[in-house]
Parts: C-alpha cells; sequence; structure tokens
C-alpha cells in the first residue's frame, strides 16, 4: 500500500475519527460512505478507503485494505489487530493517526528494500 494513502489517512483521521463506528459517521451517528459528504468522521479502515479512493480512484474494497493494511504492519500493531485497535476503550484519534503514520513509514522503508 503506498505511503501516501496511509499518509493522508492519518490526515482525515485528524480531521474527524470514529471508534466503534464502521467506516464513516455523520453530525447524528449515522454510518455514511466513507466518501460520502456528510461524513465527519471514520475509523481506521474508512479513512484508509478514503484516501485510496482521493488517490486512485479504486473501488472501496475494505477486504483488500484490509490485508494491505496488515501486511504494511507487519506485526507492529497490538494482538487484536489494527481495526480492532480502532475499538479499545479510551483509544484516541492520535493514536489511530499515529499508527497510520507508522504504516507509512514502514511502507517507504519497504518500497527502499
Amino acid at each position: 500500500m503506498d505511503a501516501k494513502v496511509l499518509r493522508r489517512a492519518a490526515e482525515i483521521v485528524d480531521q474527524g475519527w470514529t471508534g466503534c463506528g464502521y467506516a464513516a459517521i455523520t453530525v447524528d451517528r449515522r454510518s455514511v460512505s466513507v466518501d460520502s459528504s456528510d461524513a465527519i468522521a471514520w475509523c481506521v479502515i474508512g479513512a484508509v478507503a478514503k484516501a485510496r479512493y482521493e488517490h486512485s480512484q479504486d473501488p472501496l474494497d475494505t477486504g483488500h485494505i484490509w490485508r494491505a493494511l496488515v501486511s504494511v504492519v507487519r506485526g507492529s500493531v497490538t494482538p487484536l489487530g489494527l481495526a480492532r485497535g480502532n475499538d479499545y476503550p479510551g483509544r484516541t484519534a492520535d493514536e489511530v493517526a499515529a499508527v497510520l503514520r507508522a504504516a507509512a513509514d514502514r511502507a517507504e522503508e519497504g518500497a527502499g528494500e
């Protein structure tokens, strides 16, 4: 997965993040498509899906995104995994964005190998 996509996903999380929600939510907490103009917050997978779509106009395939993220992060996340880590009690947007930035760093390192 492209480091630019992961860095953009971190920016999206910085703009608005949701734990225990799916993909994207509105002001009244309705779930919407990640590319909806009504969305104000995104979970980690939703943020990556939105960033990937902005970058390449690829279909928003969360299964592909999940597999790509796990391969980039390579064990540097909690045992329950990246998406479940998004929903840990007490988790913050800063922590989720930091994981995405770390994944971007790893993607850049892997590209240089």
